[in-house]
């Protein structure tokens, strides 16, 4: 991880805000932050982040003056969102914004960089610390850690795949575990591969992108998986949507979960609808869902799809799904 951030300038002096899912302080004492790492890490809460909260959380960053945000990318989103909203101006010391831990979508990417004003670069990993891999100064791929980890890229015929852009499960072999090696660990991450060498120099293996777990994704009626990256949902027909959450539990079907601003209307509700059937395809139904607000997760993030399908990358598993076997283990 050093060697990631060391590409986009950090230094072990630099001060860095951090929105990863912290809970600190309470509503009480109205104090949703506090110091570590002798005052050069700003820790600030993702649980207390609110419309009457955020324009304290924006004075305090614009105060500690980091030079880096290293966040969830949904936390970060929620905070970029409301400063594009009100007009606020990017906190001008900040370098780049360093994403991790969940998927980045190219609507969070665009929206981080307007709110911003700098380059927003992502990493991904898993908490068994089998794959490590992360976008250079030049690139938006992956270039994984060759000594952190082998790295497979596995298609649903079980076999590896060959081609830049095809999609694969991500199977790795940690090598920094000698007590308990992971070999050949199944992730139920799905990503896709880039063709190389990176123009950085790096001669490291790519990943074009990471598309999520595979409890991320949308199975169609045809039983296909549609991934989040590849949806239409940076359109302004979420303008006045105040969060949103895809939810499924039956194939070719899928519950829009929405919180809505005060202004939004029947209008709205029309126009949301066209759009997200539209980014869904023909072979899946959408139904829009209003509710009260949608919790974070107990790891403080923010997940824009939950899937109740037992899904499976394989051939095989899929098959069942359609046929509506139940046989299939979680």
């Amino acid at each position: 991880m050093k060697t990631q951030w060391d590409r986009v300038g950090y230094r072990f002096g630099d001060k860095c805000v951090v929105l990863r899912g912290y809970i600190v302080g309470s509503a009480r004492d109205a104090v949703y932050w506090k110091k570590t790492l002798f005052g050069r890490w700003l820790l600030m809460s993702s649980h207390h982040m609110t419309e009457e909260t955020l324009p304290a959380y924006i004075s305090e960053i614009r105060r500690f003056k980091p030079r880096f945000i290293q966040s969830y990318p949904s936390t970060a989103a929620l905070l970029a969102r409301y400063m594009t909203e009100h007009g606020i101006d990017p906190f001008p010391t900040v370098r780049a914004v360093l994403c991790g831990s969940e998927n980045l979508y190219p609507w969070q990417r665009s929206l981080l960089e307007e709110a911003f004003g700098c380059r927003v670069f992502s990493w991904y990993g898993n908490s068994e610390q089998t794959v490590l891999a992360g976008e250079c100064e030049e690139s938006t791929h992956y270039h994984i850690f060759p000594e952190y980890g082998i790295v497979e890229l596995i298609g649903r015929d079980g076999r590896p795949v060959a081609n830049p852009g095809e999609l694969g499960e991500v199977v790795a072999t940690n090598l920094t575990n000698y007590v308990c090696p992971l070999i050949r660990y199944r992730t139920m991450d799905l990503a896709t591969a880039a063709q190389g060498p990176c123009t950085c120099g790096r001669h490291y293996p790519l990943l074009e992108r990471v598309e999520g777990r595979i409890q991320d994704f949308i199975v169609t009626g045809k039983g296909e998986l549609l991934s989040g990256i590849t949806m239409n949902i940076d359109t302004d027909a979420f303008d006045n949507v105040k969060q949103f959450q895809f939810y499924q539990e039956k194939v070719g079907e899928v519950v829009l979960n929405v919180v809505r601003k005060p202004a939004f209307g029947d209008s709205d509700a029309e126009y949301l609808y066209r759009e997200v059937s539209r980014s869904c395809g023909d072979d899946v139904t959408v139904t829009i869902r209003y509710v009260d607000n949608i919790p974070l997760t107990t790891r403080g993030k923010y997940r824009y799809f939950v899937q109740n399908l037992p899904v499976h990358f394989g051939e095989r598993e899929m098959a069942k799904i359609e046929h509506g076997s139940s046989d299939i283990p979680a």
